[in-house]
């Protein structure tokens, strides 16, 4: 009457029924979301594209696997602001959707590979072409809970980065860009990323870049090879403006820090310039030099500290030249960078006020409200960590200059140049630094014959205390007529000179010793046309002073104020020497009988000689020889 009950086989046979149902009802499922989930996905994208990212975003080819979770997008675009101009473009795209995660609320992505990236940067001032982007991601949704989103193995290859900077000129190529990041789990960001890229101008570039969400710290590995310096030339011309700057730099270098404080990294590595060429506008060489090395033991940002194991340059070179103004060519280089800077910082004012419809009043130059600017963040300390200013602390275990060349010209001089070399120059510095005293020893060939040997003890940066030793021979008097000539109206036509100089300085006083030896000199007559800085008898007081040999050999002490705004070693030396002449044709003489040879023989008194302070040289002592 009830039927008969239910038998175990009976049971099993319904549960199959019920299985295979919803296995049907399940492959149903797959298929509609296999053959239809790519164009949902596809309209999904183009209608929501801006609610994710700001942005209008296209995607075409969109092919969704139900049973492997298999997503693929054939192209994926990314305009910019104006709806149209391209950001960003994506040739192909693929990722592995981990099905069973969703079930558990998290989108996790086993793999995403995007293949031919093209990406346009661009930046104007401290504003990318992304900078809206990131705002709409990380501010207006800040207040969100974190996206419950995981990417495992994600990799970048066969892409193209352009960088452009609009307000400084640079632009970049990067070509063969290549990325590698083993995962990023959006819910709590602890994540290492590995990038390769190849520079179009040559050069290629490696890092690696751990990081720790939990702690805020991080570690950068990157390596550059072969880049060309001349990408670099629109940052250096912030500072100095370069015709051109040629070279290949080389960086291994290891960065520790925190993003909890910008400043708070230390760094070590090494980086090295190879064919260095510093142009000015006009194509001529002002700093060349084989090879650069330099050897970071340790980087401390917050404790204001850099030690250097190893600072060498090998066979560089450096021109000087001082214009008619006494302008030298590096001050007139950065001079003008100043001066485009200027330029740049005043259009990009006018331009933020006229976007804040602010009018400037007629009689308000906008140099003042530039200058205001400046003064403002003159008044921030250059260096300063958690509210503290640190004095930098610099030490270079060894510093090295091997086969060095100078060639200086100075056109300030009014009647004719001066033209010198320094060549075969070495210096050496071991145990450098900028707080304490430095023991630096050099040598160098001067002009054509003459040598130089020089020896410092001191503090580089505070000359009130140092002692100091020149010598140097056979140096051709000739080559210093041009400023024989300005100081004195003569020229010297011949003669070979020996110097041996020692400078003591104590709380700012000088107190040096010359000995000067001087064969074989020749000095022209004052020349009538030149107004010589001192009106001293040149001449005269060199043709006294040598002997039978005519040899001129000289003691010469010196004393005088360093810290002195006045003060120069050039006029040191010529203003002591122009009062050392006038004390020797001016003194006393007396007057011997040789009784030999039946005349009268003038003898110099020297005793009336004392120590020159330069502090009391007068520009206007004698009449013309």
């Amino acid at each position: 009457m009830f039927g008969c009950p239910l038998t175990p086989n009976h049971t099993m046979s319904r549960l199959i029924k019920i299985l295979a149902a919803l296995l049907l009802v399940l492959l149903l499922v797959v298929l509609v979301i296999t053959f239809g989930g790519g164009p949902y996905i596809r309209s999904y994208i183009d209608q929501h594209g801006t609610e994710l990212l700001g942005r209008r975003v296209c995607a075409d080819g969109v092919h969704l696997n139900g049973f492997t979770g298999s997503l693929k997008i054939d192209s994926l675009f990314v305009a910019e602001k104006d709806g149209t101009t391209r950001f960003l473009s994506v040739r192909r795209a693929q990722t592995r959707l981990n099905l069973p995660r969703l079930l558990f609320g998290v989108i996790k992505l086993d793999e995403l590979e995007l293949e031919g990236v093209r990406l346009d940067v661009l930046q104007r001032d401290t504003v990318f072409n992304f900078s809206d982007i990131l705002e709409h991601i990380f501010i207006d949704q800040a207040d969100q809970e974190p996206l419950p989103l995981v990417i495992k193995d994600i990799r970048i290859h066969n892409s193209y980065i352009h960088y452009k900077d609009s307000l400084v000129g640079s632009e970049f190529n990067l070509n063969d860009f290549s990325l590698f990041v083993p995962g990023i789990d959006f819910r709590d960001i602890n994540t290492s990323v590995g990038i390769n890229l190849s520079f179009t101008d040559g050069g290629s570039l490696q890092t690696r870049f751990d990081y720790d969400d939990r702690n805020k710290a991080y570690q950068l590995d990157l390596n550059i090879t072969g880049l060309n310096l001349r990408s670099i030339l629109p940052y250096v011309r912030q500072k100095i403006w370069l015709g051109d700057l040629q070279g290949v730099a080389n960086l291994d270098l290891e960065m520790r820090g925190s993003t909890a404080h910008l400043l708070d990294f230390t760094l070590r590595g090494y980086a090295g310039i190879r064919s260095l060429d510093v142009l000015d506008e006009a194509g001529t060489t002002m700093v060349r030099c084989d090879t650069v090395n330099i050897t970071v033991r340790d980087m401390d940002v917050p404790a204001n500290r850099i030690y250097l194991s190893r600072v060498h340059f090998e066979r560089p070179y450096i021109h000087i030249q001082y214009d008619k103004d006494s302008l030298d060519n590096f001050n007139r280089l950065i001079q003008k960078a100043e001066r485009i800077l200027y330029e740049q910082d005043s259009m990009r004012l006018v331009a933020r006020l006229e976007a804040e419809g602010i009018t400037l009043p007629p009689d308000q130059p906008l140099s003042e409200l530039l200058s205001d600017s400046t003064e403002q963040e003159a008044e921030s300390p250059l260096v300063e960590f958690n509210g503290r200013a640190r004095d930098l602390h610099l030490l270079i275990d060894s510093l090295l200059i091997d086969s060095a060349r100078l060639t200086y010209r100075d056109e300030s001089l009014p009647y004719m140049p001066f033209v010198y070399e320094l060549s075969s120059v070495n210096i050496a510095a071991p145990n450098f630094t900028l707080n304490g005293v430095n023991h630096i020893t050099a040598d160098a060939q001067l002009g054509r014959e003459g040598r130089l040997r020089f020896w410092y003890d001191g503090r580089t940066m505070d000359g009130s205390n140092l002692h100091m030793v020149v010598q140097a021979d056979h140096i051709d008097v000739k080559d210093f007529s041009p400023y024989t000539l300005q100081m004195f109206g003569n020229e010297v036509s011949r003669g070979t000179m020996s110097v041996n100089l020692m400078y003591d300085t104590k709380n700012g006083r000088m107190l040096g010793q010359n000995h000067i030896v001087v064969r074989d000199p020749k000095v022209e007559k004052k020349r009538r046309n030149v107004d010589s800085e001192m009106n001293i008898p040149f001449r005269t007081g060199v043709y006294i002073l040598t002997d039978k040999n005519n040899v001129l050999d000289i003691d010469l002490p010196v004393k005088g104020n360093i810290e002195d705004p006045k003060f120069s070693y050039k006029r040191l030396l010529f203003r002591t020497m122009g009062k050392f002449l006038v004390k020797v044709v001016s003194s006393p003489f007396r007057r011997n009988r040789n009784r030999s040879a039946g005349a009268d023989i003038l003898v110099h008194d020297t005793r009336s000689l004392d120590d020159i302070d330069l502090d009391s040289i007068s520009s206007d002592l004698l009449q013309d020889e």
